[in-house]
């Protein structure tokens, strides 16, 4: 409806945990004008874990903005492991509405000394309609690592597409990974794709040490959106205007 969705804050000393068919889910589906946003969920603690195909669900099918989601850790924040059906330990982050005045995705960030994403578990930023796809922030004081597959084959990864073929396609979000060690090993790979109208996400990735081995892979669709490669050396770089262009510092040659 028309009201807005509660803030939700999960606080522990120690850790949050959660596993299975468990997960959390803030939606906003309202499709009249003046419809409400959805809620706002916050978990802090030293050590906060998704296993076993645990979720989080931030979706938008109508005219409110999707829900903020932020992960705080101390410590550590991991997803891993899959159900018995091979859904792997996710965070969706969607808006779908197809209509004018849609609403935009929510925004997610996960801040921790060390983020992990093993077993094919797999952040989607999907805009499948008019609103703008979320804005996506990993950020560690140590490392940033996907890892390896599920039963199935699929890699842990981070999905950022747009797909509306429709006129006033939503643009996909855009995604920030910095670390001081950013991994994507044993298949795991990002994949920033645009396979409508909307432009494709911007990929930004700031570490002292990037590493992509074993078979994992960076991919990006042919589109309007700019698609950038792994940065390393510990300096943010600025951008030219125009898609798919870069300008690197001096001082960081």
């Amino acid at each position: 409806g028309k009201g807005k969705g509660g803030e939700v804050i999960l606080s522990a000393s120690d850790s949050v945990s959660f596993a299975g068919d468990s997960g959390i889910w803030m939606i906003t589906d309202y499709e009249e004008d003046g419809a409400g946003d959805a809620g706002r969920l916050e978990i802090q603690a030293r050590n906060i874990s998704f296993a076993d195909g645990a979720s989080v669900n931030s979706g938008n099918w109508g005219k409110g903005k999707g829900g903020e989601v932020i992960l705080s850790a101390s410590d550590s924040v991991s997803f891993a492991g899959e159900k018995s059906d091979g859904w792997g330990s996710r965070i969706v982050v969607t808006t779908q509405y197809m209509e004018d005045g849609a609403g935009d995705a929510g925004r997610l960030e996960i801040e921790a000394q060390n983020i992990s994403f093993a077993d094919g578990a797999v952040i989607y930023s999907t805009t499948w309609g008019r609103g703008k796809g979320g804005e996506v922030i990993l950020s560690a004081s140590d490392s940033i690592s996907f890892a390896g597959e599920n039963s199935k084959g699929h890699g842990s990864r981070i999905h950022m597409t747009t797909e509306f073929e429709g006129e006033g396609a939503g643009d996909a979000g855009t995604l920030l990974i910095d670390a001081e060690d950013i991994s994507f090993t044993d298949g795991a790979y990002i994949s920033s794709d645009t396979r409508g109208r909307g432009k494709g996400g911007e990929v930004i990735l700031i570490a002292s040490t990037c590493r992509q081995t074993s078979g994992s892979r960076r991919t990006g669709r042919s589109g309007p959106g700019p698609r950038r490669q792994c940065i390393s050396g510990g300096f943010r770089p600025t951008y030219s205007p125009g898609p798919g262009r870069m300008r690197i510092p001096s001082s960081a040659r």
